[in-house]
């Protein structure tokens, strides 16, 4: 269960609106004054080491949701 839930999540940070949100903040992020360029950086590395590293999307498990999306959906 915990594995499946784990690729939903993966799946939704890796989708095109997310990338843009995720994009977007850690460069809002960088306008900071005074620490923003900094900041800007370690957000945008936080936000690769989550998603490259701890949310990794899986192969099957995303070819199959995109294939065949009723076999997956909640009820």
């Amino acid at each position: 269960m915990v594995a499946g839930f784990r690729n939903r999540v993966a799946s939704v940070l890796q989708s095109g609106p997310a990338k843009t949100v995720r994009f977007l903040t850690s460069t809002a992020i960088g306008f900071i004054p005074g620490f923003g360029p900094v900041a800007g950086v370690a957000a945008g590395a936080i936000d690769a080491f989550v998603v490259d590293r701890l949310l990794p999307l899986a192969g099957p498990f995303t070819f199959l949701t995109k294939m065949y999306p009723s076999l997956f959906a909640a009820e």
